[in-house]
């Protein structure tokens, strides 16, 4: 049932970071082509189509709004110069699917198995900035293998940012040494480690 108009007109979405924004008019930026600059995407609404042009957008999701819906899977969709039909769109609706560009040309890629982020690219995981680390549940690590005195200055910065965390945020920030780190905690919980690769185990 639809609520509301369908959505029709002109707009174009602008932003620099895609952390802080989960989407407008039916389309949620997901990676950037070089984080931090502005970022853009010309929308042009007709009734059987939509038009978008991008501009330093790597990869981007469509949904259907609950007010003024798109209406998406009656419509084509051409992205820059790539066209996709009511049949690509409406498969795309279906399962869990982003439009990607690569080597200049958009397509449809699947999420199972994507890897968003790398040495070179950012993604929604570590898109920044810092304090969305306390978002999700986190610990603080703490570096053992430092010379001198590395490793005590290392464990005192942990428990002051840990009582940091107490005193402005009611958060309780557990601390835990780096050769304790197992694979299960680092896999569900954010880090927040201190010292570098010669500090750590």
């Amino acid at each position: 049932m639809r609520k509301g108009r369908e959505r029709q007109g002109q707009y174009t979405m602008t932003l620099v970071n895609p952390a802080f924004m989960e989407g407008v008019h039916g389309v949620q930026v997901i990676q950037q082509i070089i984080p931090f600059r502005i970022s853009k995407i010309k929308l042009t609404f007709n009734q059987d189509s939509v038009l978008m042009t991008t501009s330093n957008i790597l990869r981007f999701n469509l949904y259907e709004p609950p007010v003024s819906p798109v209406m998406w899977t009656s419509k084509t969709v051409q992205i820059d110069n790539d066209v996709f039909s009511t049949d690509d769109v409406t498969n795309f609706m279906k399962e869990n699917s982003h439009f990607c560009k690569s080597k200049g040309k958009w397509s449809i890629c699947k999420l199972e198995g994507a890897v968003f982020e790398s040495d070179q690219q950012r993604g929604p995981a570590n898109m920044g900035p810092a304090r969305r680390v306390a978002e999700h549940q986190f610990v603080i690590v703490t570096g053992t293998e430092g010379e001198g005195g590395i490793t005590a200055t290392l464990q005192q910065l942990s428990v002051y940012i840990a009582n940091l965390f107490v005193l402005t945020s009611d958060t309780i920030a557990p601390i835990i040494k780096d050769k304790d780190l197992t694979d299960n905690v680092a896999n569900e919980y954010n880090l927040i480690i201190l010292g570098g690769p010669t500090e750590n185990s």
